[in-house]
């Protein structure tokens, strides 16, 4: 089944331009999907109980047009399969007229963490999302490489604010660190990331960028380049 919410585009949300930032939306997509779970009753408590958290994998997120400042949109998600460990999601926004102004494609992983290992989905874990049919996009998949050449532009410590209810950092605040460093003001066209290693409260993460001849390649990883945390691509 289909989930969504209606919101507006708040000034906190926006950034220089007018526009919601891509952590915005992020935030969105996210709060969409659990938002989803939370009214299946299969959220937050239900997984704490059985042990289980879905993980977020890769994204892929194309800006089609700019969300601007006090614009009304309505924000929704589905479920389109599930095959072994994994599962697959869309999100969109469109606003008041139903126009799709971004919109994504998601990879999820179902996670044990009693046992430390993937946990093969069942029959209860996805009948309650009764998938629909996915949009025809650019799927999630984790072509991502780590660059062999990259310049080290910054350095951040974890802080305690950046975790969410699994106890490591937000996905979305992978997003915001790397644009941290990002040519300022730039209308992106793309977004994709693959998530490689949970980052905990107190790791240092360096930020490490690649430019390419459409986008940049961002690698997140320790200050001793022995753990890779993500990789993130925005195209122009």
């Amino acid at each position: 089944m289909k989930y969504s919410f209606s919101s507006v585009a708040r000034y906190s949300e926006t950034g220089t331009q007018g526009s919601l930032t891509i952590p915005a939306i992020i935030n969105y997509f996210q709060d969409c999907s659990t938002f989803h779970s939370e009214y299946l009753h299969v959220g937050i408590d239900y997984l704490r109980k059985t042990g289980l958290v879905w993980m977020l994998n890769t994204w892929h997120i194309e800006f089609r047009e700019p969300v601007l400042l006090g614009e009304q949109i309505r924000i929704h998600t589905w479920a389109y399969r599930f095959d072994s460990v994994f599962g697959y999601r869309n999100f969109c926004i469109t606003d008041q007229n139903g126009r799709t102004l971004v919109q994504a494609d998601t990879k999820w992983l179902l996670y044990d963490v009693n046992k430390h290992s993937l946990h093969r989905i069942e029959e209860a874990d996805a009948d309650p999302y009764e998938t629909e049919e996915p949009l025809q996009m650019e799927t999630a998949a984790p072509k991502l490489r780590k660059p062999k050449e990259s310049v080290p532009v910054g350095e951040i410590a974890v802080p305690y604010s950046f975790l969410d209810t699994n106890g490591h950092m937000n996905n979305g605040r992978y997003v915001e660190v790397a644009l941290e460093y990002l040519p300022k003001d730039v209308q992106w066209k793309t977004l994709d990331v693959v998530y490689k290693q949970q980052a905990l409260a107190g790791d240092r993460i360096c930020t490490k960028l690649t430019e390419q001849e459409d986008g940049i390649t961002v690698a997140l990883t320790d200050d001793a380049d022995a753990h890779l945390y993500a990789i993130l691509y925005f195209r122009r």
